[in-house]
């Protein structure tokens, strides 16, 4: 897999929102990236020249913002993380969609792309294999709710 220039993860939420943006609306301004990250307009102006002198997209104020081929690239890579671990945490550890989101968004940013194949390779293996499949995930989720107190906690053994 191709090596992606290592941008902050703050940089890196702005190539996934502007990715996104554009997905969901076919075009993306300024504005709407503060609002799909619930951030003050002023913060992302400078994320956006940053972005804007790395090669990763193309902006100009007040105007509509694009990906680059880089950027684009770039943004789907993270996307790619991000989608990986949340599925690994909620199909493989039986974790909440929420808190799943929360974990994997900070993840994305400082996993390998060695550790990502290695966990899509354990994934594939667990749910594929006739020997162990759903069989070992639910024995799985039923050992480590029988770990966790009413309070959430996990149990300590002593």
């Amino acid at each position: 897999m191709e090596q992606t220039e290592q941008l902050s993860a703050s940089l890196e939420d702005y190539l996934e929102a502007i990715f996104n943006v554009i997905s969901e609306k076919g075009g993306v301004r300024a504005k709407d990236i503060a609002v799909y990250l619930d951030v003050k307009a002023g913060s992302v102006t400078p994320a956006l020249q940053a972005l804007t002198k790395t090669g990763h997209i193309n902006y100009k104020p007040y105007g509509i913002i694009t990906l680059t081929d880089k950027g684009h690239k770039q943004a789907q890579e993270v996307i790619r993380k991000h989608e990986v671990l949340k599925n690994f945490f909620v199909n493989i550890l039986g974790s909440d969609t929420d808190e799943a989101e929360v974990g994997a968004c900070k993840i994305e940013h400082v996993i390998t792309n060695r550790l990502l194949d290695c966990l899509i390779s354990f994934t594939e293996f667990v749910e594929s294999c006739p020997q162990c499949g759903n069989d070992l995930i639910e024995k799985f989720h039923r050992y480590y709710c029988s770990k966790i107190t009413p309070s959430g906690l996990k149990t300590i053994r002593t």
